[in-house]
């Protein structure tokens, strides 16, 4: 079916929304098979799950998105789109873009971050109708954190995927945020750190723990999740010892912990269970690199990027050989206004960066290190 623009009113994002193809129904059947999300190359989930009785769906989507491919497999081959139905809503700013539908796929450009609805209609041999709505929320990217009272000296930063915590070092807490709004989330703050744990720094944590380097301390403080009470059964105490005297950032894959230094330009490794030092996963290759004052870390297995508080630059190493990987740098930092960097985090889509002074923490994208304001 050769390509139709059409004219179409909607304020949405980037994604990709395929329907996969099942057993063809009878006719006169409106409905569609099942759908699937994906927007930059990975799967988004669709709330809720699709069934052949839903009509209504919601799909979560990545800071800075700007096209969109809907593809709908009807469960009837002979059923049609109305195309006067193809229309998104929106109570302010309402934009016209470009629709070309093309068989059962539709391509949408010229799209923005929000809150966005689209609706269509199928169409049956015998005229029995079928109407879907889908709302697209287009994720913010920047995060302002900026008042005395909410860590307006952002330093280090960590995700469990809905929650983001901030550190604040001058107040000495714990700040957290919903990672999908932005709005405040108090309830899960750390606000009482131990007494010795004045100077925070790196937080990681898993389902039962959050961990606080402490850069005075040259110490590992732990907490309970559920309470925010210390738990000095898992605190790791070894640091000094090790020569790891100013420890900034934290990463961990459950097993290793890793503790950047800005004193000496290293990474340290350690058991988390057993705070036993792994001196054959460390990384002591970012002076050759010019990594000389590392800050917060995080890594997706495969690669970790370090961030540089001096030279305003996120660098990147390869977990295996910790050589340094230059084509994964971030080196836009300065052009964004992130003049002072010092923590991130990233969901494997958006990387998130403190700036100690400008009450700010700032999304650029991971696969091309670009800007997701």
């Amino acid at each position: 079916m050769q390509k139709s623009p059409l004219l179409f009113r909607i304020l949405a994002s980037t994604m990709t929304l395929m329907a996969c193809q099942g057993p063809l129904n009878p006719d006169n059947n409106a409905t569609l098979n099942s759908l699937r999300a994906i927007s930059w190359g990975e799967e988004r989930s669709i709330t809720p799950p699709f069934s052949s009785e839903v009509s209504q769906y919601q799909v979560n989507l990545p800071p800075g998105t700007e096209s969109l491919q809907l593809r709908m497999d009807k469960s009837s081959a002979t059923a049609r789109y109305k195309e006067s139905a193809f229309l998104g809503m929106a109570a302010d700013n309402i934009r016209r873009l470009t629709l070309n539908l093309s068989g059962d796929q539709l391509q949408i450009s010229g799209l923005q971050k929000g809150r966005n609805q689209l609706k269509t209609e199928i169409v049956a041999a015998d005229g029995t109708t079928k109407a879907y709505t889908l709302v697209m929320n287009v994720l913010p990217g920047d995060i302002n954190v900026g008042t005395s009272s909410t860590s307006a000296d952002a330093y280090n930063l960590y995700s469990d995927g809905t929650t983001l915590w901030v550190v604040g070092w001058d107040s000495a807490a714990l700040f957290a945020y919903d990672l999908n709004t932005k709005a405040r989330k108090s309830a899960q703050d750390f606000s009482s750190l131990s007494s010795d744990n004045d100077t925070p720094r790196g937080i990681w944590a898993n389902e039962s723990f959050m961990w606080v380097a402490d850069n005075s301390e040259a110490k590992i403080f732990a907490y309970q999740r559920s309470t925010k009470n210390p738990e000095p059964t898992k605190d790791l105490t070894g640091l000094r010892t090790a020569g790891n005297e100013s420890p900034t950032g934290l990463w961990s894959n459950g097993t290793v912990i890793w503790v950047a230094d800005n004193e000496d330009s290293k990474i340290y490794a350690y058991n988390i269970t057993t705070g036993a030092r792994l001196e054959d996963k460390e990384f002591n290759t970012l002076s050759e690199a010019g990594n000389k004052d590392p800050g917060g870390m995080w890594s997706d297995g495969t690669t970790m990027w370090v961030v540089d508080e001096m030279d305003q630059k996120v660098y990147a190493y390869n977990m295996v050989s910790k050589a340094h990987e230059g084509t994964k740098d971030f080196t836009t930092l300065v052009a964004a206004g992130n003049d002072y960097p010092f923590g991130l985090w990233s969901d494997g889509t958006t990387m998130w960066i403190s700036d100690v002074f400008d009450n700010k923490v700032y999304a650029y994208r991971l696969s091309n290190q670009s800007r997701t304001p």
